[in-house]
């Protein structure tokens, strides 16, 4: 009988431990994604966009198309803020709202302008004054770039050729995934940089920690200058056969944000940039943008990976001490004095929330030998 009971109670345990696959809740955080139709832009082929990305590396998307000015609950819920080609400044209630957003940290703002042809210079104030008053080192030329070889048929459809910088804690492989061919670049302009004294660099031949050059044009390029105000940085007649920029970023490691800037827009352009086939030239304009959307949102959900450094510094001092012993006796000695300080500087990025799963192999296996046991015992009690 004890057998019996014995036998009963190893074969209830047993299977109770062989492993039941269980469902776990492992949704994804999702991505929302605001873009601007506030500040006279057109919506070309931004239905396109949002039919397309809805989800980026496994994490959900959600847009939210702003036709109404900037505030700060408006934008409290952003991750990303595109403004593809505003023709219109934004009011200084807008700016101060996009100072606060950004303020939050690990965000990311597209700020995506336009030539100076035309009505093009409006966008290129609208978005200049912009980015100077958020303190973004990156600026939009004022003026045109084209190309007479590389080129859409006419030379203000300029092709761009997206070659990132190899920046591996920020991932910019991302971007490139999957790209070979041009993206269109419909009249556009180019990107350059200011330092703190508001002096204009050339980002082709001068860089600043946190810049990324992503978008470029052919060797054959040129400056052109259409209407005021003057460029900033190129001369139309120096500034021909070379190559520009014509989108870049800059990261803030102090709050992982990410600012890119552009010569063209991806929605609401003549023909904007995710065009993927114009007068007769294939095009990677939806899978340059989809990997834009995918690396802003690698950044600002997960962060930069950037190594903590420590840095050490030795000071030493040395102090000369005067003593006197009697009156007519002076003794002088030199002692030195070596400090040593240790600074720590840590990046700081988004938290992360790992989610444990038990690992059921062991468990199994003990499952499985206990209910050999039983098996054994049973076989036991029949012989008897």
């Amino acid at each position: 009988m004890r057998l019996d009971k014995l036998f009963l109670a190893l074969l209830i345990i047993s299977i109770l431990l062989i492993p039941v696959p269980i469902a776990v809740n492992s949704a994804a955080e999702k991505v929302v994604i605001g873009v601007d139709l506030a500040h006279g832009e057109r919506d070309k082929y931004l239905n396109y966009i949002m039919g397309n990305i809805t989800e980026v590396d496994g994490r959900p998307v959600e847009w939210v198309v702003i036709k109404e000015p900037f505030t700060k609950d408006l934008l409290a819920k952003l991750d990303i803020l595109i403004l593809g080609q505003p023709t219109t400044s934004l009011s200084p209630d807008e700016i101060e709202a996009i100072i606060a957003w950004l303020g939050e940290g690990n965000k990311a703002l597209w700020v995506a302008s336009d030539s100076d042809y035309g009505g093009g210079p409006s966008s290129q104030k609208a978005c200049n004054e912009l980015l100077e008053a958020i303190g973004a080192k990156l600026r939009v030329e004022y003026g045109a770039v084209y190309d007479n070889v590389h080129c859409a048929g006419r030379f203000y459809r300029v092709l761009g050729f997206v070659r990132p910088d190899n920046i591996t804690y920020l991932y910019t492989n991302i971007i490139s995934e999957g790209i070979k061919k041009p993206v269109l670049y419909h009249g556009p302009s180019v990107v350059i940089w200011v330092d703190e004294e508001g002096k204009p660099h050339d980002p082709v031949n001068e860089t600043f920690p946190g810049l990324v050059r992503i978008v470029w044009n052919s060797n054959v390029a040129y400056i052109a200058d259409n209407n005021p105000p003057p460029l900033m940085l190129y001369n139309p007649l120096i500034d021909k056969n070379r190559t520009f920029v014509m989108l870049a970023a800059e990261y803030w490691p102090e709050n992982n944000n990410l600012i890119v800037v552009s010569g063209e827009s991806p929605y609401g352009d003549y023909e904007p940039t995710w065009s993927s086939y114009y007068h007769g030239v294939e095009l990677d304009g939806p899978k340059f943008v989809t990997n834009m959307i995918r690396w802003m949102a690698k950044i600002v959900k997960e962060g930069a990976a950037i190594p903590t450094r420590t840095i050490t510094t030795t000071v030493t001092e040395t102090k000369t001490v005067t003593t006197t012993e009697t009156v007519t006796t002076t003794t002088t000695t030199t002692e030195t004095v070596t400090t040593t300080t240790t600074t720590t500087a840590t990046t700081t990025s988004p938290t992360t929330v790992t989610q444990y799963v038990t690992d059921w192999t062991m468990t199994g296996v003990i499952g499985i030998v206990l209910l050999i046991i039983g098996i054994a015992i049973g076989m036991v009690i029949r012989r008897r």
